[in-house]
């Protein structure tokens, strides 16, 4: 009886645990991924699935809101106020062709329905930034100039930028002297970003004073097309202008189908927040994960051949089962919160979680810039094993301690698309960059001042024993 009594508790308290009930689907769908209608925030891109025809958005009774849609080609179709107070009334409808559009609520005052050719869509995925700078002019800087003393000649300078997607927001950067300056940017709709200013100091070439921003005025209700022409006149000019422009990135995280479910036949136990390793019987249909918390926990799966299966978002108290092609082993890892993984059908010895060996992998390995000037480095990254994380952190300069100012980002990029970015005011993505990782290269721009520190990412991967 005692031996008995002992093998019980270690089936009960061990990492790995069987359960009495078979994995059981629910009627609803799970919510394993992106948002519902009543959670859209305001400011935010999101992408969803439209069947063609007619895509119709309409308020509740008493709101408002301000609507900007851009077809799956990332053109800006309308941006357009709805509802209570407005012309419009409470409904607005596009004729618009099949696809994954993206849609943002610049102003948002109540619930939104969105229908698909007449389907409600209940399913929204949160975009993250797509996040440019481009170098408009540069000239070199001339050490201790004086205000009022006569400079080079003007600097002009006229051409077109293509950027990645439409902006919603721009800016002018510059760093160096100038005794003037007028910038203006456009599009076929008008005029999208004014700038002017008058900015002279004489020791900051030799300093590092890094980037500021100049004055400006915005025109979002012109900014429906990411090719802008730019014209820039500076007097007495010598440093660097930047265009810095905010838009939204059509990375999206792997998913691949799963089903809720309730409790398993066996789980293994809580997913660390680094790579573990698990077999999984041949038998084995689904692998479930339980969220283990109050709050949602994001789980990244990979198969026996370490190819990336999916990202996965579950609820508190919810479960989701993924279903899988025979046994085998299986990695995971979560990346937000607490979450169980299990399987419906046991494996042959009762097996647990086996951690495995992370690597660290940072990028650029050359800090951007030469000679103390500003310059951007892009590097496709080289690493060993499968990428999981990504992080951010400050890499030292060449001047250790020498006043260099801020100014230097860092993005990493997968298929033209930004995971995410970071700079020197710190975290300036929504978090979710590593579960939008996809099987890939991976590439990293950064930009800064040579000898100074500059923002570098951090990149984790996993090898198997």
């Amino acid at each position: 009886m005692k031996v008995s009594l002992v093998l019980v508790a270690l089936l009960v308290a061990g990492s790995g645990c069987l359960q009495g009930a078979p994995v059981q689907e629910r009627a609803r769908e799970p919510d394993y991924g992106g948002v519902p209608a009543d959670a859209l925030e305001a400011g935010r891109f999101y992408a969803f699935d439209h069947d063609g025809g007619r895509l119709a958005f309409r308020l509740e009774p008493g709101g408002a809101a301000r609507v900007e849609l851009y077809d799956s080609e990332d053109r800006r179709v309308a941006r357009v106020p709805f509802g209570e107070g407005t012309e419009t009334g409470p409904e607005v409808a596009f004729d618009l062709a099949a696809g994954r559009p993206v849609v943002r609520f610049e102003e948002m005052n109540g619930t939104v329905a969105v229908a698909s050719d007449g389907r409600p869509v209940d399913r929204f995925e949160p975009l993250g930034v797509m996040f440019e700078r481009i170098v408009v002019a540069a000239r070199p800087p001339e050490p201790l100039r004086l205000p009022l003393v006569p400079s080079s000649e003007p600097l002009e300078v006229e051409s077109t930028i293509r950027l990645a997607t439409a902006p919603h927001a721009l800016r002018l950067l510059a760093s160096g002297s100038y005794d003037a300056l007028e910038f203006v940017a456009w599009t076929d709709s008008g005029v999208v970003l004014e700038a002017a200013d008058a900015y002279v100091d004489p020791f900051g070439a030799l300093l590092g004073e890094g980037l500021h921003t100049v004055p400006g005025d915005g025109f979002p209700e012109n900014m429906e097309s990411a090719e802008l022409g730019v014209r820039l006149h500076a007097e007495g000019a010598s440093g660097v202008f930047v265009l810095e422009a905010w838009g939204y990135s059509r990375a999206e995280p792997l998913r691949k189908p799963a089903q809720a479910t309730t409790r398993p036949v066996y789980e293994y136990g809580a997913v660390p927040d680094r790579p573990a390793l698990f077999d999984v019987h041949a038998e084995a249909t689904r692998i479930t994960f339980r969220a283990d918390g109050d709050a949602p926990a994001t789980v990244v799966l990979f198969g026996p051949d370490d190819a990336r299966i999916g990202t996965y978002r579950v609820q508190p108290g919810d479960a989701v089962a993924v279903p899988v092609q025979g046994g085998g082993a299986y990695v995971a890892v979560a990346l937000h919160g607490s979450i169980i993984v299990g399987a419906d059908a046991a494996p042959a010895d009762l097996d647990s979680l086996h951690p495995l060996e992370r690597i660290q992998t940072t990028a650029p390995t050359e800090p951007p810039g030469q000679d103390g000037a500003y310059g951007v480095v892009e590097e496709n990254v080289t690493h060993e094993g499968v990428l999981y994380d990504i992080g951010f952190g400050y890499m030292g300069g060449t001047l250790p301690g020498f006043p260099c100012g801020s100014g230097s980002t860092v993005r990493v990029l997968q298929d033209g698309q930004v995971l995410g970015f970071w700079g020197d005011e710190g975290d300036m993505d929504d978090g979710n960059r590593s579960a939008r990782l996809r099987d890939g290269p991976v590439t990293v721009v950064a930009d800064g001042f040579e000898g100074c520190g500059h923002a570098g990412a951090v990149l984790w991967s996993y090898v198997r024993p």
